[in-house]
Formats: structure tokens, sequence, C-alpha cells
């Protein structure tokens, strides 16, 4: 195992760790923006070195998987970081970034179409599907918004913490599910590698619920 693997793995342990804390703790609170300050770096050093590592592998799809992770990551922080005036620009560029990518991932699946496999370098094509989808979701929302002249900040919110919970539950799937050789004999046949990444969509999904339920109530007692 060479340095910059170690590099990878290293910066992947950081963002995992940090990006767990950034979803426990109050959204905006001092905690929740060291955990972010941490997250960010490590999160797009972990999907860029990812990505280089898979290129020389020939690895398709984690080449997309690395690039996803560092486009959702640099979208959500920089309109987090942005005035109101400069966030049309902000989703415009992040529309071009998804729409490249998109059309990178659907390139790859119709290579596997193409060689009349399910599996593409020794992965399952449907996780090619999975994370094309997800780039398109979010070029189609980046361009919507870039048209928008209203973005509340309960929306931005939203924005911010799906694309950043989805990377989070990328890098906790490839660290927990996708090297499970690397673990130790006794965890590789066990269910225990499996809580980590259940929890990432549990605390993004209670978030959603939350938020969707303070809405509601809010609208109730003004009727």
């Amino acid at each position: 195992m060479n340095i910059f693997t170690l590099a990878h793995i290293a910066a992947g342990t950081v963002a995992l760790l940090s990006g767990f804390t950034a979803l426990v703790v109050k959204k905006g609170a001092r905690a929740h923006r060291l955990a972010g300050r941490c997250f960010v770096p490590s999160m797009l050093f972990m999907g860029l070195s990812g990505a280089t590592i898979a290129a020389f592998q020939g690895v398709r799809i984690s080449i997309l998987a690395g690039l996803m992770v560092c486009y959702l990551v640099w979208s959500a922080y920089v309109v987090a970081r942005k005035d109101k005036g400069e966030l049309r620009r902000s989703f415009l560029v992040n529309a071009w970034a998804g729409a490249a990518l998109s059309i990178l991932g659907s390139y790859f699946l119709f290579q596997a179409w193409q060689l009349r496999s399910m599996n593409l370098d020794g992965y399952p094509v449907f996780m090619v599907a999975v994370f094309s989808g997800i780039l398109l979701i979010g070029c189609i929302q980046d361009a919507v918004w870039a048209r928008s002249v209203q973005h509340t900040p309960l929306k931005l919110v939203r924005y911010h913490v799906w694309r950043m919970g989805v990377a989070l539950w990328n890098a906790a799937s490839a660290f927990f599910l996708g090297q499970t050789d690397e673990f130790p004999r006794a965890l590789q046949q066990t269910w225990l590698v499996v809580p980590p990444v259940l929890l990432v969509v549990i605390l993004i999904s209670y978030y959603f619920a939350r938020q969707s339920w303070k809405i509601w109530r809010r609208s109730a007692v003004a009727r």
C-alpha cells in the first residue's frame, strides 16, 4: 500500500468522523461549522484521490463515485458560503458540472450495455445507474434554481444537507461495505459493518421529517 492510498484512507476516516459530527449537532452551530471545515477538504481530497486511483486501476464506477462526491460537497459548500446576489452564478456552474458528470455516467452505462453485462469492472451496473441518477437530480435542481429568484434560508439549508448527506453516505458505503476484506476476519461476515451506513440514511431522513413537521405545525397554527 503506497503513501497516496494511505492518504486517501486517512482523508476518508477524517471525513467520516467529521461528517457524522456535522449530522448530529445543531445546524449552523459552532460545532457544526468546525466539523464542516474538516469535512469539506477531507471529502474533496478523498474524492479526487479515489478517482485518481480508480483511473490508474481502470475502475470506472469508482471514478464516477469520486467525482460525484466532489460535485456534491463542493456545490453544497459554495452555495452555503455565497451571498444571495451570487447564488445564480453558483447554481449555473454547479448545473454544468452536474451535466458533465451525468454524461460521463451515461457513457459508462452505454459501455456496459455494449458488453451485454450486468457488471462493469467487477461492480454491479446498477450502482453506475444510481450515481448517474443522483448527478442528474443535482444537475436539474441546479438548473431550475439558477432560474429562480427566491431562495429561502430553509431551502438553501435543505440543498446543503441532502448533498453533504449523500456524499457522506457514499463515503460510509465505500469504507464499510466496499472494503470489508480489510476488516478483521471476525467482522467480515457479520452485520456490524452495516449500521454506520444505515445511520447516515436515518439521520438525513430524520432531519427532513423534522423540518416538514415544523412547517406543517406552523401552517396549522396560522390557520
